[in-house]
């Protein structure tokens, strides 16, 4: 099994960023997906308050009862705390997930965030994707064989919000084939142009399977708290019973500072603003970016064809890397078709986008010469 995983894409370029900081070199990361704001004072004192109290024990594995509530309280009810499971993070709740049904073919829709694969490999699972960039992909997902299907919405890593109408179909689709859904919604703060929560129609079904976290919106990538919700007891139950013989329980001072989750909603909306300023501040340093700019998330996928550079995006992204110190993620992370593709991620510093996005500006003009 171990020689069928791939390292994380991302995880690589940033820890490789890293060293060439740490080496002296003024690297600019606009790579990885880590909410870079500090921890909101709240959140810090409901973790002190935690280590304080010597609530650094044992709990549940299905997660702390206040943070359950807290969950169930901004679904307004629609999942009540014994259909949510507290999760090390979406990734462990996905793994869970997979380890607890029976159900072997998994399939997503590409572009895709890259642990989808892992994951379901690590899990023994049949993984297949569907690419959304051709013209008659929801025919191609209606004629492959699945009995999991995986979205993110908005999505990573193109920040794409799904249609209405492609919604309905898939929910169609979905309902067809006897298959589950499995729905990501680790960006939903992040959405700058659809007002209107698209994905209400899905929750509370029983064949959709919620997850979801706090690393993005509540700045807190390293705390590692996520959660799964789902109308399906006996899943729920199997899930819990993974959990238990894995990771035994989410860490109990994340769980307990998290309690307060409801009253944080202006601070969260405070952090999207910020991003979606940066949003704006890409395609105003470098407007042949606008074509690409996401709807959602904090990422922008670019295809360096139609911006006339002839490389591939891995041999882009190393020279990037080499020459200007700038690192970005190639396209062919996130499944196949996009090799030449480039993930940028702008949930940065302001000052430090504008510094990383002028190198890469003067960058892209250099290539177009090759």
């Amino acid at each position: 099994m171990s020689n069928k995983i791939e390292e994380s894409a991302s995880m690589v370029v940033a820890a490789l960023a890293n060293q060439l900081k740490a080496d002296g070199v003024d690297v600019v990361s606009l790579s990885i997906g880590d909410t870079h704001f500090p921890l909101d004072r709240a959140l810090q004192a409901g973790i002190s308050e935690a280590m304080s109290t010597n609530r650094t024990h044992y709990s549940l594995a299905q997660g702390e009862m206040d943070l359950r509530n807290a969950v169930s309280r901004s679904y307004k009810g629609t999942y009540l705390s014994d259909e949510i499971i507290i999760s090390h993070g979406v990734k462990n709740g996905l793994y869970s997930y997979f380890l607890a049904t029976e159900r072997q073919s998994v399939c997503a829709i590409e572009p895709a965030w890259l642990g989808y694969k892992g994951l379901c490999r690590l899990a023994g699972k049949n993984y297949y994707g569907v690419n959304r960039y051709q013209n008659n992909w929801l025919e191609s997902l209606k004629d492959s064989e699945f009995d999991i299907l995986i979205i993110c919405n908005p999505n990573n890593p193109d920040g794409y919000v799904y249609r209405d109408s492609e919604l309905q179909t898939i929910l169609e689709i979905v309902k067809d084939k006897g298959a589950e859904l499995l729905i990501d919604e680790i960006y939903k703060f992040f959405s700058y142009d659809h007002a209107v929560d698209s994905m209400a129609r899905f929750r509370g079904l029983k064949n959709v399977v919620l997850f979801d976290g706090f690393s993005k919106s509540h700045a807190m990538t390293g705390l590692r708290v996520g959660y799964i919700a789902s109308k399906n007891e006996s899943l729920c139950q199997q899930i819990i019973k993974v959990q238990q013989n894995t990771i035994t329980c989410v860490n109990t001072i994340s769980q307990y500072g998290l309690s307060q989750i409801n009253e944080l909603d202006r601070v969260v909306s405070g952090y999207a603003a910020y991003y979606e300023k940066n949003r704006s501040l890409v395609s105003e340093i470098i407007p042949e970016l606008l074509p690409f700019t996401p709807a959602g998330g904090f990422y922008y996928f670019f295809d360096l064809g139609l911006l006339g550079i002839k490389l591939d995006a891995k041999d882009f992204c190393t020279g990037l890397l080499e020459h200007e110190a700038v690192a970005l993620i190639p396209g062919g992370a996130y499944g196949s078709g996009f090799d030449d593709y480039v993930r940028l991620s702008f949930c940065v510093d302001t000052e430090e986008l504008k510094k990383g996005l002028n190198r890469l500006n003067s960058y892209i003009e250099k290539c177009k010469e090759l």
